[in-house]
């Protein structure tokens, strides 16, 4: 594994931008998908409809997806666990959290279940793939706090730097449509 210096001063993880998306399965299990990114602009915001879109320049992105019991506001309040993902595996079925996926949303279009999980890529300014580990644990809280929709994310990974991080969305701006993204600063 290559290491890479990231963001902060202390090599943290320093997102500045996020994505918010959610759709439903077949069986109506629905989940949140949250994209973190350390690259600003438009093409950042694309990468949680496609995890293959790598905006110039190095950077990192973690994907999370956590399930839901249903979507009935447009703020899923609730705490959700981050399960570990075992990679012996291989990373092949029936792992839902594959760090090579497309983007969680286009697997749940699909039919496919998704666990709660979260995979951290790294790239670097040529747009190679560098890195990629599934975390090992976390926990992402959703709140309400008036017209806000709060987002406090606690990611862990064996290899790379922990995403502790929060962003917030007015609420009237969250998507009320399945697999609609959106994009917000930090």
């Amino acid at each position: 594994m290559q290491d890479l210096i990231l963001g902060g001063p202390d090599g943290s993880f320093e997102p500045v931008q996020m994505s918010y998306g959610y759709a439903c399965d077949s069986s109506g299990g629905c989940f949140v998908q949250l994209v973190w990114i350390d690259v600003s602009g438009p093409l950042a915001c694309r990468v949680g409809e496609n995890f293959e879109v790598l905006p110039a320049n190095a950077g990192t992105f973690v994907a999370t997806a956590v399930r839901i019991d249903a979507m009935g506001s447009s703020c899923p309040v609730g705490d959700y666990l981050i399960e570990p993902v075992e990679p012996s595996n291989g990373w092949t079925e029936p792992s839902s959290c594959a760090p090579d996926l497309p983007t969680f949303l286009r697997d749940v279009e699909s039919s496919r279940s998704i666990d709660s999980c979260s995979v951290m890529r790294q790239w670097d300014y040529r747009g190679v793939l560098t890195s990629t580990e599934s975390a090992r644990s976390g926990l992402v809280s959703i709140r309400q706090a008036g017209d806000a929709c709060v987002f406090n994310a606690e990611i862990v990974f064996a290899d790379q730097p922990d995403l502790v991080q929060s962003f917030q969305i007015p609420v009237q701006e969250l998507p009320n449509t399945e697999s609609l993204m959106i994009c917000v600063d930090n």
